[in-house]
């Protein structure tokens, strides 16, 4: 499997501190669009500029994404946590090794290994 980095160097103001994340290349994607989402946000809205990515992982077959919202509006953190939400839907919805819509069902890989979403060729 492939893997896709984004760091601070990519977003300095977003990613919090040192974080950066780490996540399987079909899924990176649709992270780059939250995160790329997430700075024009900030860009486009003084409000938005407190909003910070504290971490970003993939756990138990779903994204997970942290951040600190605690300088926006009520109206900003629900625009945050509903986006955070439509790219979970994608990625879960997405097999992890390659990229698939297909047939995705939210499996551990025959040998064991951690529960993440696959299509058939990869369960």
């Amino acid at each position: 499997m492939e893997w896709r980095e984004f760091t601070t160097e990519e977003y300095p103001e977003l990613l919090d501190g040192n974080i950066g994340c780490c996540v399987s290349k079909s899924w990176g994607v649709y992270i780059k669009m939250l995160l790329d989402s997430f700075e024009w946000d900030r860009e486009q809205s003084p409000e938005m500029s407190g909003l910070r990515v504290k971490q970003i992982k993939e756990k138990f077959g779903s994204l997970r994404v942290y951040c600190d919202v605690s300088t926006l509006s009520d109206v900003d953190k629900a625009r945050v946590f509903a986006k955070i939400e439509m790219i979970d839907a994608i990625c879960s919805s997405t097999c992890i090794e390659c990229g698939s819509h297909e047939d995705v069902l939210n499996t551990t890989k025959q040998d064991g290994g951690w529960l993440s979403p696959r299509c058939p060729l990869h369960r």
